[in-house]
């Protein structure tokens, strides 16, 4: 999968010659690339304004698709810009955003499992890694923040 500069598509290419198999419309600006787990494709989309004055306008959007048909399976928009990929793991997918919060889903349904607000703009991605999340923190380089990618809540320690 990929998405095309110019277009707001996700674009499925065929690997053997490079042919598109299928394009699904996308309704914010594609950032970065998708990631894949199983049948299913999760991409990232945002409306991002890099500027530090105006980051209170940014908007962002997950978007599920199945991948043998390009449809659309479940989407949400996401109060910042998402500027990372999503690490998921499992039946979590977790992600951070320019509105400073740490959010985990479920990839399948793309219902919340927990989200933390960390009160600063990510423009990382989290790592997942023995059942914890691990996000990248601005500030205090000893502070190691982990989030149990099963549980309800985050907390930090």
């Amino acid at each position: 999968m990929r998405t095309r500069r110019g277009k707001r598509i996700l674009e499925c290419l065929n690997s053997a010659d490079g042919s598109t198999i299928w394009e699904t419309p996308l309704e914010v600006n594609p950032w970065g690339g998708a990631d894949r787990r199983g049948g299913s494709g999760a991409g990232r989309m945002q409306q991002y304004p890099l500027r530090q004055e105006v980051l209170n306008q940014a908007r962002g959007q997950i978007v599920a698709v199945d991948l043998g048909t390009g449809k659309i399976r479940w989407k949400k928009d996401v109060a910042g810009g998402v500027l990372s990929p999503l690490a998921i793991s499992g039946n979590v997918a977790v992600f951070t955003a320019s509105d400073g919060h740490v959010y985990a889903w479920d990839p399948a349904t793309g219902s919340e499992k927990w989200n933390y607000d960390a009160k600063a703009p990510f423009f990382a991605g989290p790592a997942i890694s023995g059942g914890m999340c691990m996000p990248p923190i601005k500030g205090d380089s000893s502070c190691l923040c982990n989030w149990p990618t099963e549980s309800s809540t985050g907390s930090s320690t």
